[in-house]
């Protein structure tokens, strides 16, 4: 299919296929997945309220819906852009609302668990650009820095520029 793109090692199905599942209680905006791994739809709860959330499908079959915060769902906001996988998890940024600071979370591929979230810890100005993976790391970049953590836990490794 040539709808899929390419993105930061992702690829991107923006269009809808009625080769996927179904997602019951959500609204799809785009697919990704790693090559060889599961396909991941984001969007938001449908029909209601607009909470960020994620599924997994297998071909025709839904493996899993789950809302991607953690806290304050009805309220919290994520970004297309800012949700990536790696090997075993998907990873979103939202943002609760204020004076909350925004949130990592990490869902596990196969079941929609979550397996950690953690409360990011910026301060001023804070404009996310990116997410992505490597192999031990989820690393964001914003305008004013780059912010790296486990994969494995979510706890910060290291911050090149403004925290």
């Amino acid at each position: 299919n040539d709808s899929w793109r390419r993105a930061v090692g992702l690829l991107s199905l923006e269009r809808w296929s009625d080769d996927l599942a179904p997602t019951p209680g959500m609204t799809v905006r785009r697919w990704i997945r790693r090559p060889g791994g599961p396909i991941v739809g984001i969007g938001y709860k449908s029909p209601g309220t607009s909470v960020p959330m994620l599924a997994a499908v297998n071909g025709q079959v839904t493996a899993w819906v789950a809302e991607i915060p953690a806290i304050d769902p009805l309220v919290s906001r994520s970004e297309e852009k800012l949700v990536t996988l790696s090997d075993r998890a998907a990873i979103a940024l939202y943002t609760p609302p204020s004076p909350a600071r925004p949130r990592l979370t990490a869902l596990a591929l196969d079941t929609g668990a979550r397996l950690w979230d953690r409360e990011l810890g910026v301060t001023g100005s804070f404009t996310p650009t990116g997410l992505v993976t490597t192999d031990e790391l989820v690393v964001l970049a914003t305008w004013t820095g780059l912010h790296a953590f486990a994969l494995a836990d979510g706890a910060e490794r290291f911050v090149i520029g403004q925290r």
